[in-house]
């Protein structure tokens, strides 16, 4: 029997965790405890506040371009390691590790079609540069 039961809310919610100090924890389990409420009403109603200030549902354009300047910048890394995977490959392997993460299939979705857009745009560069050093190399022993 639980004398102190805390009302649940929703099933469907995704499950966040959180690492606290434990006197923190301590703290927050006798606060939560005391007023009847779950720790997660607690944290939802903090990330709804949060949420709200950072503008985040209008930004979501800006939040995929910065995920995708990290992965670029990852793939950069990885590829001066000497790490030998194949640009699809590297793709595959940031699709699942987004989708791990717990964000929706079309959130990554967009993430990954800006980021071939920019190895695309990047490949296109890199053809045209090329291209030119040959004509004016060609020129110049002409």
């Amino acid at each position: 029997m639980n004398v102190l039961k805390a009302k649940k809310y929703r099933a469907d919610y995704k499950l966040v965790g959180v690492s606290l100090p434990p006197q923190v924890h301590n703290e927050f389990t006798l606060y939560t405890i005391a007023k009847g409420i779950t720790k997660s009403s607690v944290f939802r109603s903090l990330l709804d506040d949060w949420l709200e200030k950072q503008n985040v549902k209008q930004s979501y354009i800006i939040l995929f371009r910065d995920i995708v300047r990290r992965v670029e910048n990852e793939w950069i890394i990885s590829k001066s390691n000497g790490v030998l995977v194949s640009f699809p490959e590297f793709i595959e392997t940031v699709e699942k590790e987004l989708l791990r993460k717990g964000l929706n299939a079309s959130h990554v979705e967009s993430i990954l079609e800006l980021l071939k857009d920019a190895e695309s745009k990047k490949t296109r560069t890199r053809a045209t540069s090329q291209s030119g050093k040959t004509t004016s190399a060609s020129t110049k022993r002409n």
